[in-house]
């Protein structure tokens, strides 16, 4: 929501699963999350710092292994890292399949605008899980913006 109230709705695109993301779905899947420095818990919802002559790149699998994308994320004004809220369905009751949601709300708490247009899933220890773009957003102070990601697992 902007600061008068109104709801603006951005797009929902495909996610983009980093390496390393495979990485550490492959060490919570075989070993509870506790090998190697890329494991842990999806725990944060990172934005993209597209405010003053930032840049943020459209992420690919290889991102962080190769450095093609510039990922400088919001700092302060209640736009950092957000601790991100998960609704787990229970998969037995829908065939097996189940679809994953992990959301937060920032919202920017600062009279400077900030411009986001990039988000990320990060782990526990700060590496990178997945990644996807949605429109540009400029947030003037008290604007809201909803991230929801939705991860289909079979």
């Amino acid at each position: 929501t902007d600061s008068e109230g109104n709801i603006i709705n951005h797009e929902c695109s495909s996610n983009v699963l980093y390496t390393q993301g495979a990485n550490i779905t492959r060490d919570l899947l075989i070993s509870g999350g506790r090998i190697g420095a890329i494991s842990g818990n999806i725990t944060y919802i990172s934005l993209c710092n597209a405010s003053a002559n930032q840049s943020c790149g459209t992420p690919t699998a290889n991102d962080e292994y190769i450095g093609t994308t510039n990922f400088s994320a919001l700092q302060g004004c209640g736009m950092g890292n957000q601790s991100a809220l998960t609704v787990i369905p229970a998969i037995g009751d829908i065939g097996g399949q189940a679809n994953l949601t992990i959301y937060q709300t920032f919202t920017n708490s600062c009279a400077l605008e900030m411009s986001t247009n990039v988000t990320r899933l990060v782990n526990q220890s700060g590496f990178p899980f997945a990644g996807n773009t949605f429109t540009l957003a400029n947030l003037s102070q008290n604007d809201q913006l909803l991230i929801n990601w939705t991860i289909n697992v079979q």
